[in-house]
């Protein structure tokens, strides 16, 4: 799970088609080589910020469909045979850029208007224009169909909404109730899980004779726990049920309205519960725009691009990671966001830092080891994002070299594992500098410094955003600790850490 700040807006994508030429002789065997004739489409993704953008670009395989203006799109219909074209594209900047795989199919039109629609991801077989949707295997899926009239050589803008809708429910410690971590929710039940995006509508029909459990995703901290799932719209979820189990008491929840689903919606609902197994259940939920960007609450937005789906919880003494996995599977030992903070500016000093973290990691121990490290979250920056701060190198300060700037973390379980890939976020206060490097971190497995790519991160793509690095670690470990030192003349923040593996036995 890269972090995507909750409740989120409509997406938009735009495409870079074949360059423009005055020469019309490159225009032969029907295709237009010189670009006169291509449909062109630029812009940038809407309602993110550039470090959503560059997790989507690059990933980015979209289908795209062009019919005659005004005509309704089926296979019979499209233009041109311009059927599930696939664009993709390589862009790691705020602007999306893309073309067709193949150039010999980019949308080109010499008279008359079209309109374009299109999808995300794409698939290669689409049986008359009806894209598959199977919640068993959940990824977030986008639809666009806002490109109408265009011309020869004019620009389409493909503004992207989200399709599927999410549930999230919101677990509250009530009486008795120290702490959520350890909080389990293994399925949500009573709902359709497969249907088919009908392209030429955009609306989803749900198979009904598909009622399943789907895995849900569960992140449990001290204060609060979010069972989040996405969910088919087209339905209503009168049936619905999760079961809540923590310190061996069982909780159920089920919604007290019976509403129905619309696309691109986030359905919140929250409950509180006691130490004696007793709960309270909100009467309505609250129903918001999945929205890129927006923020509410402590919710953790589901990444559908590297998102983790199924059981993803804290490890704790009871639960070791991957215990429930089989062996070559793919498991999330470590997935610490550090919060979202509720817009207000934020801090945990460093000279509390150790008694008073509460990160949702359990089990393991996050020091700055006595440095000036610290923790906080600014509303100006990255919409309140708690994160960890590496002050800046200060010469006139006398600061042994034991005692730079360091975040160890300490009793990390990573036996049984291998091909473990350690990440995180990071970025300077580049209002100071018009760079830094990302081994300005420095990293250490037990004691013993690791290689880490040495990426420039500039101004233009990094004033509010973080760069992800990614480290290959080929023995297991049990603490884990980032440094910076003298060229550390920015500040840096680091955020989003993640350890995963493959099981082993």
């Amino acid at each position: 799970m890269t972090k995507l700040k909750s409740m989120f807006s409509a997406l938009a994508v735009f495409l870079l088609l074949s360059a423009c030429s005055s020469d019309s002789s490159d225009s032969y065997d029907g295709f237009d080589y010189s670009g006169k004739s291509t449909i062109e489409v630029i812009g940038r993704v809407l309602g993110t910020d550039k470090i959503t953008t560059q997790n989507r670009a690059g990933k980015n395989v979209i289908g795209l469909y062009a019919v005659r203006s005004g005509k309704i799109l089926s296979d019979a219909t499209a233009y041109d045979n311009r059927i599930n074209i696939k664009y993709t594209s390589l862009s790691t900047g705020d602007v999306a850029i893309f073309s067709s795989a193949k150039e010999i199919e980019s949308i080109q039109l010499k008279k008359g208007s079209l309109d374009i629609i299109g999808y995300a991801p794409y698939k290669n077989i689409i049986e008359d224009c009806k894209y598959p949707l199977d919640l068993n295997k959940p990824e977030d899926v986008l639809y666009s169909n806002n490109a109408k009239g265009l011309r020869a050589g004019e620009q389409a803008n493909l503004e992207f909404g989200h399709v599927l809708s999410q549930l999230i429910i919101q677990v509250i410690p009530g009486e008795n109730v120290n702490t959520l971590v350890g909080l389990k929710a293994d399925n949500l039940s009573g709902i359709a899980t497969k249907g088919v995006l009908d392209l030429s509508t955009g609306l989803v029909l749900v198979d009904d004779q598909s009622v399943n459990n789907l895995k849900t995703t569960v992140i449990a901290g001290p204060v609060q726990a979010n069972i989040q799932t996405l969910i088919l719209p087209g339905q209503t979820i009168g049936n619905a049920k999760v079961v809540v189990t923590l310190e061996g008491k069982q909780y159920v929840w089920t919604p007290t309205d019976d509403v129905t689903i619309e696309s691109g919606k986030i359905y919140t609902y929250k409950m509180t519960i006691n130490a004696d197994g007793s709960w309270t259940l909100e009467p309505n939920g609250t129903v918001t725009d999945w929205t890129e960007g927006n923020v509410d609450d402590d919710i953790e937005v589901l990444n559908p691009d590297e998102s983790e789906s199924g059981d993803i919880e804290d490890p704790n003494e009871e639960t070791k990671p991957g215990d429930d996995a089989t062996v070559g599977e793919e498991v999330v030992v470590m997935n610490q966001t550090f919060g979202i903070n509720d817009g207000k500016k934020w801090d945990l000093k460093y000279y509390e830092f150790d008694e008073k973290n509460e990160f949702s990691t359990s089990g393991v121990t996050f020091s700055n080891k006595g440095s000036k490290v610290a923790a906080r979250a600014r509303v100006a920056f990255l919409e309140g994002d708690k994160h960890i701060w590496f002050p800046a190198y200060d010469s006139s300060v006398a600061t042994p070299e034991d005692i730079m700037p360091t975040l160890s973390i300490s009793n990390i379980n990573t036996q049984n594992f291998k091909d473990i890939e350690l990440s995180f976020d990071m970025t300077g206060d580049l209002r100071k500098s018009d760079y830094i490097h990302a081994n300005f971190i420095h990293v250490y497995i037990d004691g013993q410094k690791v290689k880490t790519d040495d990426e420039v991160i500039a101004f233009d793509n990094y004033e509010s955003a973080y760069y992800r690095v990614r480290v290959k670690i080929d023995k297991s470990f049990s603490t884990l600790e980032f440094k910076t030192g003298t060229e550390n003349y920015t500040g840096i923040r680091l955020d989003n850490l993640v350890i995963k593996g493959l099981k082993t036995e």
